[in-house]
Order: C-alpha cells, then structure tokens, then sequence
C-alpha cells in the first residue's frame, strides 16, 4: 500500500506575468555606476557587474613575466609543469584543446598512454600525487571566494526586479 501524497510537494507554477520593472533608466550621467535592479526576494542588485562570479586574485610578477595565480602555484608545485611541458613537445597535436593543455583530461586522444606515463613518472616525481587534491583544493578556495566577494544576487530561478527608488539610493538599508 503507498503512502498517501503530502500536500507540499506540488508542482512548480508557472509563471504567468512578467516581472514590474518601472522607470529603471538613471537620470542623468552621474548616476550611471549606480545599482539600480534589486531582486525582490534578497533585496541584492542583479546588474551584471554584481552577479558576475568573482575569480581568485592573481597578479603579474617578476617585471611582467610571471603570472602569480592559484593554479599555477599547483602546476609548480606539484611538478605538472614539467608534464605538461613534455606531453607539449612529444605529442604532434596542434589542436588548441591538446592534451598538454589537459594532461588530466579523459576526453583527449591517448588517455590511456597519458595516465601510464604519469603513473610511471608519479614514481620519480612523487609530488604529482599532489596535482588532484591540490586542483580540487583550488576549485573549492575558488567557490568560497566568489560566496565571500561577490556583492549581488545569487537567487536561483528568480527573475523579479524592482527599481531603487532615488530617494532610497543614500539609505544603507533593505528597501524592505
């Protein structure tokens, strides 16, 4: 015998009307970099600048030679520089998605032959054990800085918008 249904697990309702945006366009040129969408549900701005996923810093060192990233701190450190370097001038691809971009890849050309030489090589240089985790530790710093930094609305499936009144532009409060 099945459980009788639970009320809350209805469908979804589709939409039926578009959301009520009034009179959103700034004044005047001052008012330009001002945010003006703000989502209904979180009261954050929904302007792409505010949305955008926010990456982890990076800067150029070494009289603009060296680029100081998160990635590239794991590619060295963990010896896949020199991988990727060999699987560059010892594979004949001269597609732009060639494996030496992708050592780890499974979807490229000689997955098999790869991962035995990074097996064999894992052997002499044991640090390439580190590649996966430290790459997944990367991915994982990457999500809590955009969750930390990024400043506007992350509401899924939303898309009501509401103007900032101009005489709420100076308050620092929800317009809630």
């Amino acid at each position: 015998m099945a459980p009788p249904p639970v009320v809350d697990q209805s469908p979804p309702r589709a939409v039926r009307i578009q959301p009520k945006v009034i009179n959103c366009k700034p004044q005047d040129a001052q008012e330009l970099d001002k945010h003006y969408l703000l989502c209904e549900a979180c009261g954050k701005c929904k302007c792409k600048d505010c949305t955008t996923p926010r990456t982890l810093p990076s800067c150029w060192v070494c009289n603009q030679e060296c680029l100081c990233s998160a990635q590239n701190l794991v590619n060295y450190s963990t010896c896949m520089c020199l991988v990727k370097g060999v699987f560059y001038h010892c594979t004949n691809e001269d597609d732009e998605g060639s494996c030496a971009d992708h050592p780890c890849s499974c979807s490229h050309s000689n997955c098999c032959a790869r991962w035995s030489f990074m097996s064999a090589l894992s052997l002499v240089l044991p640090c390439l054990l580190c590649y996966l985790p430290a790459t997944g530790c990367v991915q994982l710093s990457q999500k809590c800085y955009d969750q930390a930094s990024r400043p506007g609305c992350r509401c899924k499936n939303t898309n009501s918008v509401m103007c900032k009144a101009p005489e709420a532009v100076g308050r620092p409060e929800k317009p809630f």
